[in-house]
């Protein structure tokens, strides 16, 4: 099962499993601990206020008109409902196992998978779209458009749902060494083992190559513009275009670089655990937590990359904030006007 859900109880139970003369285990214990205690609230509290602003800001009257904002609307939906997920299994570190409770643990466990993998389709038709802005510019305006935009959405979203409804029944509470620990179930072995490679596959294997080679040809063309006059040729709203190109390149990147790490141990753990005898170490199960909270990162980023490289976002973000202070000036002015009446 997902280890963004499971790295907490691991955690709390490493120390059953190495001595202390184990420094380099020990030290990438305290590590990932000390990351879990106090690197991932942060990362949850400042994530979800960038995904929830970014999502009142896309989905605003001006910015819901652009195809790729519908995608980045549906991609800061996602962030924040699993940032949520993330916080209430973050409780454990403080005492409060909610976690572990039964419904909560399978609830949890469902929402992480749905949204990792709605994440990271997102972030793939994102980057389909920068790739059809880079190198067919000219077709864009009709093969990006909204209602297309919102059929892909609402199509990922439905399949992120049926593909893991198996994760409900499929996950529980189990007690190990007196820890109880929110995992896959013995009832359905073979086909929770079925599960997790067609998981590996739509969520790791796929998308990566996708974006991969997608990114890399973005690049090489965004060299070779910068080298050229070709910008000058461009009409306003081509040129328009290329700009939101920037935006959705550090996107993908971003998601890329710090995905990367946790994406390859993964493989590796699934790799290890398949064909060999040899179970993860304290080692291992630290790096993984490590590299995860390294991905989580990915979540906050984004709201920065809107804010240094997108007047649009921009302008929105003021119309936003400039609606909300008229709306309390607005209740000010009316409650003076109430108090003079009733002193007249």
């Amino acid at each position: 099962m997902d280890s963004n859900v499971y790295n907490n109880s691991s955690q709390s139970t490493a120390k059953d499993y190495f001595s202390l003369d184990d420094s380099d285990s020990f030290v990438l214990y305290q590590l990932a601990r000390v990351m879990t205690i106090y690197v991932q609230p942060v990362i949850c509290i400042a994530g979800l206020a960038g995904n929830v602003i970014s999502l009142f800001v896309f989905l605003s009257k001006d910015l819901r008109k652009t195809s790729s904002n519908i995608y980045l609307g549906g991609f800061s939906a996602c962030g924040s409902l699993f940032l949520v997920a993330l916080f209430l299994v973050w409780l454990e570190a403080i005492g409060f196992e909610l976690v572990h409770e039964p419904v909560w643990c399978q609830m949890i466990v469902f929402v992480t998978y749905v949204c990792s993998f709605m994440t990271v389709w997102f972030v793939v038709c994102i980057t389909v779209e920068n790739y059809i802005f880079t190198f067919h510019l000219q077709k864009a305006t009709y093969i990006c458009t909204v209602p297309k935009a919102k059929a892909v959405v609402l199509t990922v979203t439905l399949v992120g749902i049926a593909l893991y409804l198996f994760v409900l029944w499929a996950s529980g509470v189990v007690v190990v060494k007196g820890y109880s620990i929110c995992t896959h179930t013995a009832s359905h072995p073979r086909i929770t083992e079925i599960f997790t490679y067609i998981d590996t596959v739509v969520v790791l294997v796929l998308p990566s190559i996708i974006l991969i080679v997608l990114i890399g040809a973005i690049l090489i063309k965004h060299v070779w513009i910068t080298r050229s006059e070709i910008r000058t040729r461009l009409s306003k709203k081509e040129k328009s275009l290329v700009k939101i190109t920037r935006v959705l390149l550090a996107i993908g990147i971003n998601y890329v670089v710090l995905s990367g790490p946790s994406y390859v141990n993964k493989i590796r753990f699934i790799i290890l655990t398949t064909f060999t005898d040899i179970r993860p170490t304290v080692t291992d199960r630290s790096l993984n937590q490590i590299f995860q909270i390294i991905f989580y990162m990915t979540f906050c980023v984004n709201f920065l990359f809107y804010i240094l490289w997108s007047v649009n976002f921009r302008r929105g973000l003021r119309k936003l904030f400039s609606v909300k202070k008229c709306q309390h000036d607005t209740k000010v002015e009316s409650g003076r006007q109430l108090k003079l009446r009733d002193m007249t």
